[in-house]
């Protein structure tokens, strides 16, 4: 028996999914309830038939960020809350500090186990907070007044990375051998 507490009725589970991560285990399941899933035709046909400014108004652009992870049209931002902040900052030194000490100990002890336990643990946790700040996110959008969510295709580690170094060019626009 697997005590749970259901926050909406269900029934008897189509799949079950019994999974271990960290050292804990996790129970999920899912069941089809009978509602019928639109066909993209008819989705299609009831957007096209509204005017634009009807679209407008149940239409909200959204994009992903680097400083921000989430920000709408409307310069709303969604970000970690600063205790999240906080908690992740903290996480990042201790990840550091038992990554430092796993790297000492003797690979394949029990103490070097340990250590790098303790490094998984810290990981997850993170992964947790993460995970948690987007189901949060995307309630808080699916409880929001629009219905059609655009986003922008960017990748996010194009924006990130450094640009490639650029020659040295003399008076004349050729490239310098020797930097003085």
């Amino acid at each position: 028996e697997l005590p749970f507490t259901a926050h909406l009725p269900y029934q008897i589970p189509n799949s079950l999914v019994v999974s271990r991560q960290g050292g804990k285990w996790f129970v999920s399941f899912s069941y089809d309830d009978g509602t019928p899933e639109p066909e993209e035709a008819d989705i299609l046909a009831h957007y096209s038939a509204m005017s634009k400014d009807d679209l407008a108004s149940v239409a909200k652009g959204y994009d992903r960020g680097v400083a921000i992870p989430f920000m709408s049209s409307e310069n709303e931002p969604y970000d970690f809350s600063p205790a999240q902040k906080k908690h992740l900052d903290r996480l990042e030194k201790y990840t550091k500090k038992y990554q430092k000490r796993a790297a000492r100990c003797k690979k394949g002890s029990r103490r070097c186990k340990k250590a790098y336990a303790r490094v998984a643990r810290c990981y997850g946790i993170a992964t947790n907070i993460r995970r948690d700040f987007a189901h949060q996110t995307s309630h808080a959008l699916a409880n929001s007044s629009a219905e059609v969510f655009v986003g922008e295709a960017l990748k996010i580690g194009n924006m990130v990375k450094a640009p490639a170094p650029k020659p040295l060019l003399d008076a004349t626009g050729q490239p310098c051998r020797d930097p003085q």
